[in-house]
């Protein structure tokens, strides 16, 4: 079985606190991926972790979006972005994705979303 990558951006506009994947191609690729690399800008001075949802369109739901946890050494914590890094976050299964900053902030940010999809 063969690999293919489709990329996307997700952008946190100035001033904002939330930046969701919402392009149609992007949330196919969501939905089918094995895998997803988030890549975060040079710059990041605000705290920002990885939202998820069982629902395509999460405003508004019961459930909404839900902070995402990995299990480690400790316990479970939430994934949370760190400047100029990557993480690479496998075996997903959402509908929807939202990255969000603990506070507004301070410029746009811009991050890259890049999923491995397998293909025959």
């Amino acid at each position: 079985m063969a690999k293919h990558l489709h990329r996307e951006t997700v952008t946190i506009l100035i001033g904002g606190t939330d930046g969701a994947l919402e392009s149609q191609q992007g949330l196919e690729a969501l939905s089918q991926a094995s895998a997803m690399t988030i890549y975060s800008p040079t710059t990041l001075a605000e705290t920002v972790t990885v939202q998820v949802s069982a629902d395509e369109k999460p405003a508004g739901t019961l459930y909404g979006y839900k902070s995402l946890q990995r299990w480690t050494s400790t316990g479970a914590a939430d994934v949370t972005l760190v400047a100029n890094k990557a993480i690479v976050l496998p075996n997903i299964a959402c509908a929807a994705l939202n990255l969000h900053a603990g506070g507004a902030v301070a410029a746009a940010r811009t991050f890259i979303i890049v999923f491995s999809l397998d293909v025959e």
